[in-house]
């Protein structure tokens, strides 16, 4: 449609309008292109990947050594630690206990503590008093 300018001149507009409709495209019909799908996957799985990478240390924050080894069964003897029994609850005690009982694992247990009732035979018990006093040891 044309326009006016000035004076009365008419300006050709450079567009011009189709009122034609369009070929309907394979997006338009629901279908897909082959590989697309294909694609997001390759994508998506090289974001996981960098994103794993991105979260594991340095070499730098890696330890030197593996840490310590336990050279026992880790089954619990509670008999050998008996000599805890008075002595004040602290991380030295707790080490040696640890270490003396073969156990693996260790539980300071103190009153009127919710505990778990599975036994665990790799596994020494602390009782402590309120007073951080070691009362008692036992396996379990």
């Amino acid at each position: 449609m044309p326009r006016h300018g000035r004076a009365g001149e008419s300006i050709r507009s450079p567009v011009q309008i189709v009122k034609q409709p369009l070929a309907p495209t394979l997006l338009d019909s629901g279908h897909r292109p082959q590989g697309s799908g294909a694609m997001k996957r390759v994508g998506m799985s090289l974001v996981v990947v960098l994103g794993l990478a991105a979260c594991a240390p340095t070499q730098a924050l890696q330890p030197k050594s593996p840490g310590p080894q336990i050279a026992s069964s880790g089954e619990c003897h509670a008999d050998r630690v008996a000599w805890a029994v008075g002595q004040p609850w602290n991380q030295q005690v707790m080490a040696r206990v640890w270490k003396e009982s073969g156990a693996g694992l260790i539980r300071p247990l103190a009153p009127g503590q919710a505990v778990t009732r599975e036994y665990k035979p790799d596994r020494i018990n602390v009782l402590v008093d309120d007073k951080n006093v070691v009362t008692g040891v036992n396996c379990g």
